[in-house]
């Protein structure tokens, strides 16, 4: 499930807290990368 703005739920406060999890989670996981090759 891909919105990129264009989107008319009515969950629409659903998206900064998504976008705040992916963001969080795709630093944990750039940081488990960085952990793994470097170490």
């Amino acid at each position: 499930l891909v919105c990129s703005g264009s989107c008319t739920d009515p969950s629409d406060e659903i998206s900064p807290i998504y976008s705040l999890w992916a963001t969080f989670i795709g630093m944990y996981i750039a940081n488990y990368v960085v952990e793994r090759s470097t170490g």
